[in-house]
C-alpha cells in the first residue's frame, strides 16, 4: 500500500507514516514498528507531531482529524467538521492549538478537539500553510485563489494579502523571524511579502511552478526549486547561486536545522545534499521517485518519502532503515524537532508516526485527504490543510 504522509518526531527517534490502507505506523530508527494505529476509514494524507512529541495528529480523506498518543498508540479525540479531504496540518508554536486545512476552510482546534474557529475560502482548497514563529497567525494558500489569507488564531481580524497571484500558491514559507513571507507560485515565480502584506521582490522565474522552497534557519537565505534548478537567494531577493544536477524537476527540499545543508529530492529518482552555498555534497539513487524530504533535528540524518515507503539516510548518503508497513499514497510529511518523531499523511486520510529509530508509533485517520501538514514551533499542535478546503488544528499527541 502506498505511503501518503510522513513526519519525524521532534527528538528524531521515531517516524510516523500515513498510508492508503487507512493506518498510521510509528517506527524506530532500526525500522521496527512500534505501533499500528487504526481508526481512519480512508487514506491518511497528512501527519503532524506536537513540539514535545506527546501528541500526533493525523488528517485523512475520511474528513476527520485524529489525535494519538505516540507512547501507547491509543487514539484520542476525533475532530469532525470538515466536509472533504484533509490536506494539511500544523501545530501552534506553543502546542496549544492545531490548524487543519482542506475543504475550502481553515479550522483551529483546542487540545481536547474542541473547534475554535473555521475560516472559509472562496474558490479552492487550501493546499499549503505555514505558522508564524510566535504561533499567533497562520498563512494559507490555495491552487486557484489569487490571494493569500492570514488567519489570526485568537479570532481577531483575518486579512488577505498578495493580490493577483497568477495561478495560486504552490508552497509558502514564513520567515523564521516572522517579518517576511515567501510564496512559491504556480506561475513559476517566487514572491516575497512583508507580514503586513506589502509586496517585495519577485524572484527570477523557474521553468515549472515553485513547489519547493524553504528559509534557512537564520532567515538570511531562501532556497527555491520546482524545475531542475536549485536557487539560493538572500532575503532581499538577490540570487546567490544556481545549481543544476538533474534534467528533471525537483519535488521537495528542506534546509537542515543547523543551516549548513539543503536536502533535495527529484523526479530523476535521486536525493541530493547541497552545502548552504549550493555545492553538491552527496547524491543517492532512490528506489522510487521521492515526493518529500525532511531533516532530523540533529542535522545528521534525513528521511525521504515516496508513494510507498519512507527511508532514513545519513548525511553522507549511508542508507538507514526502510520503515516497514507504511500507509499508502503519501503526500506530505513533517519532522517534529521537539519530540524526535516523524509524521506522514496523504490521500488515504491516514497518517503514521515513527520515532527517530524508525519504529512505528501511532496511526490515525482524518476526515479528508491531507495536502500539507505542519507542526507548531513548540511541537504541541498541528495544522492540516485538507482537500475539502478546510484548515484544521488539533493537539499533536491525540490526548484529550
Amino acid at each position: 500500500k502506498e505511503v501518503y504522509s510522513i513526519a519525524w518526531s521532534p527528538d528524531g527517534k521515531q517516524i510516523a507514516t500515513g498510508s492508503q490502507d487507512k493506518t498510521i505506523r510509528l517506527w524506530d530508527m532500526t525500522g521496527n514498528v512500534l505501533h499500528t494505529m487504526e481508526g481512519h476509514t480512508d487514506i491518511v494524507s497528512c501527519l503532524a507531531w506536537s513540539s514535545r512529541g506527546s501528541r500526533l495528529a493525523s488528517g485523512s480523506w475520511d474528513h476527520t482529524v485524529r489525535f494519538w498518543n505516540p507512547r501507547t498508540g491509543r487514539g484520542g479525540p476525533v475532530l469532525k467538521g470538515h466536509t472533504y479531504r484533509v490536506f494539511d496540518l500544523e501545530w501552534h508554536p506553543e502546542g496549544t492549538t492545531l490548524a487543519s486545512a482542506g475543504d475550502r476552510s481553515l479550522r483551529l482546534w483546542t487540545l481536547d478537539g474542541t473547534p475554535i474557529r473555521t475560516v472559509k475560502t472562496e474558490n479552492s482548497y487550501i493546499n499549503t500553510l505555514a505558522w508564524k514563529h510566535d504561533g499567533n497567525e497562520i498563512v494559507t494558500g490555495t491552487q486557484h485563489d489569487s490571494v493569500l489569507r492570514i488567519v489570526n488564531v485568537e479570532g481577531n481580524a483575518d486579512r488577505a494579502i498578495g493580490e493577483n497571484l497568477d495561478g495560486g500558491a504552490a508552497r509558502i514559507a514564513w520567515h523564521p523571524k516572522g517579518n517576511q513571507i515567501a510564496v512559491g507560485c504556480r506561475d513559476k515565480f517566487t514572491r516575497l511579502f512583508t507580514e503586513d502584506g506589502r509586496p517585495g521582490a519577485i524572484l527570477a522565474r523557474h521553468y515549472y511552478h515553485v513547489r519547493a522552497l524553504d528559509w534557512s534557519p537564520d532567515g538570511e537565505r531562501l532556497a527555491t526549486s520546482g524545475d531542475a534548478l536549485l536557487r539560493i537567494w538572500n532575503r532581499q531577493g538577490v540570487l546567490l547561486s544556481e545549481t543544476k544536477e538533474s534534467e528533471k524537476g525537483n519535488t521537495a527540499l528542506d534546509w537542515s536545522p543547523d543551516g549548513t545543508a539543503i536536502a533535495v529530492v527529484s523526479l530523476d529518482g535521486t536525493a541530493r545534499v547541497y552545502s548552504a552555498e549550493g555545492k553538491k555534497q552527496t547524491e543517492i539513487k532512490l528506489p522510487q521517485v521521492a515526493k518529500d524530504v525532511a531533516w532530523g533535528p540533529d542535522s545528521q540524518q534525513f528521511a525521504t518519502m515516496t508513494n510507498e515507503q519512507v527511508q532514513l539516510w545519513q548525511r553522507d548518503g549511508t542508507p538507514g532503515p526502510v520503515l516497514p508497513n507504511p500507509p499508502p499514497s503519501l503526500v506530505t510529511m513533517d519532522w517534529n524537532f521537539k519530540k524526535g518523531q516523524i509524521a506522514a499523511g496523504g490521500w488515504s486520510r491516514q497518517y503514521q508516526t515513527w520515532n527517530g529509530k524508525g519504529e512505528a508509533g501511532t496511526s490515525e485517520k482524518a476526515a479528508q485527504s491531507i495536502l500539507d501538514i505542519a507542526f507548531s514551533p513548540d511541537g504541541e499542535r498541528v495544522a492540516m490543510a485538507w482537500f475539502n478546503n478546510n484548515l484544521a488544528f488539533a493537539n499533536a499527541d491525540g490526548s484529550d
